[in-house]
């Protein structure tokens, strides 16, 4: 198995080509075809498949649905030399296998089952990234333009149980920059105003921001400056983590940190911050394309039901655009991040054909 951690451009270069070329030899000439390629940015891409004649074909009005996976993984290069891809009995692992190369197969191999069992169906689309570990900064605009005009989003990330994942918290990065005055700390102590002590005060008025019954959580994780303990600090840098589960909770968030003042005169805070990933809301349409993936499942006897995480993924960004998502539809695993990540390989088919059939689901008339 190839390794493509975010943070190696080679390597993920690497792998791309290869999907470019696997994509090609498995499912033959795509109606359309589109590459993202930036210098120093890992590449994106995306395959439009058409519809069977008795599906909706490539000029409906919402005429394709769009499935999502990302290729880079958190594992640094080497980690497969200790830990190669194995499979014991119905578990497969390795770096990367849950989160989230086994999806990409179940992606490919969903087309092929489509064609294999000659099931009408709209118009697929294979949506494929490099940088989703990292925050898809590159990738984002190539993913949005993608996704518009789908009928739904069906995001191939790990599967969480027998659940699919039906919202996620949004997530905004923040940085607070404590400016104060450089001084003598034993010669001239008071001319200085130390940055250090003031955030000792902030910190605990940033924490306050969280709300945990309504779901927003602050992290702070990131704390840099200081010199010597002879000198009063003139700057410090604050990093922290917020995750929201609504645009209400998002505007409040901005405003309490803008409004954030020092308890020195002399000292001042610079707020800079940005809204990462966006809320991935259970909307009304959310809700709809999750009942229509239960009756999908209760025709194959498969438990499904549906859950709301914390983690984010490109499901957010799609979501965000109003078209309807369901993540988690990857195979069910454990392990993410985490040493010992595996997935079933029963359950990848079960997700595989569900997924499957709920593409073809978008083909009958009055759906």
């Amino acid at each position: 198995m190839m390794e493509s951690p975010s943070d190696s451009l080679d390597a993920l270069d690497e792998l791309h080509a290869f999907l470019v070329h696997w994509v090609g030899e498995r499912l033959g000439h795509a109606g359309e075809a589109e590459h993202l390629r930036e210098q120093d940015c890992p590449s994106a891409s995306s395959w439009t498949f058409p519809g069977s004649a008795a599906g909706r074909g490539p000029r409906g009005s919402r005429p394709f649905v769009a499935l999502v996976g990302h290729y880079d993984t958190v594992w640094p290069l080497g980690t497969t030399r200790g830990w190669p891809f194995a499979v014991d009995g119905d578990r497969l692992s390795g770096p990367g296998s849950y989160d989230m190369k086994v999806g990409l197969v179940q992606m490919v191999w969903l087309v092929l089952a489509l064609r294999h069992a000659r099931l009408a169906h709209p118009a697929v689309r294979l949506v494929m990234n490099g940088d989703e570990e990292v925050g898809s900064l590159a990738s984002r605009s190539f993913l949005e333009h993608q996704s518009r005009g789908a009928e739904a989003a069906l995001v191939f990330e790990g599967a969480i149980g027998t659940a699919v994942k039906t919202a996620r918290k949004g997530i905004g990065n923040f940085v607070v920059d404590v400016v104060g005055i450089e001084a003598h700390a034993g010669v001239e102590p008071e001319k200085g105003a130390s940055a250090i002590h003031e955030l000792g005060a902030l910190i605990p008025r940033v924490l306050g921001i969280a709300r945990p019954e309504a779901g927003t959580t602050v992290n702070i994780g990131v704390v840099k400056g200081g010199s010597r303990v002879n000198v009063t600090t003139a700057k410090v840098r604050l990093e922290l983590e917020v995750r929201i589960r609504g645009a209400a909770e998002a505007a409040r968030v901005e405003a309490e940190m803008n409004a954030l003042e020092a308890s020195d005169p002399r000292i001042r805070f610079e707020v800079r911050g940005s809204w990462q990933r966006p809320v991935f809301e259970r909307t009304a349409a959310v809700g709809a394309l999750y009942r229509r993936a239960e009756r999908v499942a209760k025709t194959m006897d498969l438990p499904l039901t549906e859950t709301a995480v914390g983690g984010a993924s490109d499901g957010n960004l799609i979501a965000a655009l109003g078209i309807p998502v369901l993540d988690g539809l990857g195979a069910p695993g454990e392990g993410a991040h985490a040493r010992g990540e595996s997935v079933s390989i029963e359950g990848m088919l079960e997700r595989t054909a569900l997924a499957a059939l709920l593409v073809a689901s978008f083909a009958a008339e009055g759906d």
